[in-house]
C-alpha cells in the first residue's frame, strides 16, 4: 500500500512537470488533434470508416512519437550528466522514479485518445463502442512497451553523444510511411507494404482496427528483442561523474 502510494504521487508529479513544458504539451497534446482535424478534413469525405482508419493512424504515431521521443532520451539524460546518482539517494527507490516516468506518459496519452475519439465521434462520424475503445488503449499499452524500449535502446547505444536521435528519427519516420496509419500502403506499393507487416506500426493497428487478425509472432518480436537489448546495454552502461 505504501508503495502504490509512492508510486502515485510520483506519478502525479511528473504529470505536472509536463504540463509545465508548454511546447511539450503542444506536440503531445494539441498537435496529434490538430493533425487529425486537417487530415479528416482533407479526405475524412470518404466516410466514418477512413476517419476511424486515420483516428487509429493518429493514435499509433502520437504512442511511437512518445516512446522513441519522451521516455529514452529523458532516461538517457539521467545517465549522462549524474543526475541519476542523485535520484539513487532520494528516499523513494530509482524503479518507482522510472515507473512514474512510464506511467505518466501513459495516463497522458489515455488522456490524449479520449479527446481524439470524443472529436471523432461528435464530429466525423466515427462509430466506437467500449470494446473498440478498450482494444485501442489495449494496442496503445503494447505500443508504448515497444516504442519506450526501442527509444531506451538506441539511447543507450551511446550515453556520451546525441548521435542517436537522427538513427531514431530515420527508424521512426521509416515504421511510419511504410505502416497503414494513414492509407493502404499495400495497394501503392507491394513491396512498402510487406516491409511495414514485419514492422510494429501495423500489428498495432491490426489490433485497434479489428480488420484482420495481427500477426502476434510480429509483435512478440518487437516486445521482447528490444527489452532484451536494452537490458544489455544498461547493464554496460556506466554513469557520468
Amino acid at each position: 500500500m505504501h508503495f502504490i502510494k509512492i508510486l502515485g504521487l510520483s506519478t502525479f508529479y511528473q504529470v505536472v512537470i509536463f504540463t509545465r513544458l508548454k511546447q511539450a504539451v503542444f506536440f503531445s497534446v494539441f498537435f496529434p488533434i490538430f493533425l487529425y482535424v486537417v487530415f479528416n478534413s482533407l479526405w475524412g469525405n470518404t466516410g466514418s470508416e477512413y476517419s476511424f482508419y486515420l483516428l487509429t493512424g493518429v493514435i499509433t504515431m502520437l504512442i511511437a512519437s512518445d516512446g522513441f521521443f519522451a521516455i529514452g532520451p529523458v532516461i538517457k539524460q539521467f545517465y549522462a550528466n549524474g543526475f541519476i546518482k542523485y535520484v539513487k539517494k532520494m528516499p523513494i527507490h530509482i524503479v518507482v522514479h522510472f515507473l512514474s516516468l512510464v506511467l505518466s506518459r501513459f495516463i497522458l496519452i489515455i488522456i490524449e485518445i479520449f479527446f481524439l475519439i470524443l472529436i471523432g465521434v461528435l464530429f466525423f462520424g466515427v462509430e466506437i463502442d467500449a470494446y473498440g475503445v478498450l482494444r485501442i488503449l489495449w494496442g496503445g499499452l503494447i505500443g508504448l512497451s515497444i516504442f519506450s524500449f526501442l527509444g531506451l535502446s538506441l539511447s543507450f547505444l551511446d550515453l556520451k553523444s546525441g548521435g542517436e536521435r537522427s538513427l531514431t528519427s530515420i527508424l521512426y519516420f521509416s515504421m511510419l510511411f511504410t505502416s497503414e496509419a494513414f492509407y493502404p500502403a499495400k495497394m501503392l506499393n507491394s513491396v512498402i507494404g510487406t516491409i511495414g507487416d514485419y514492422l510494429p506500426f501495423n500489428g498495432l493497428l491490426h489490433i485497434m482496427r479489428m480488420d484482420e487478425s495481427p500477426n502476434w509472432f510480429v509483435i512478440a518480436f518487437w516486445v521482447f528483442v528490444p527489452m532484451m537489448i536494452f537490458i544489455i546495454l544498461f547493464n554496460r552502461s556506466k554513469v557520468a561523474r
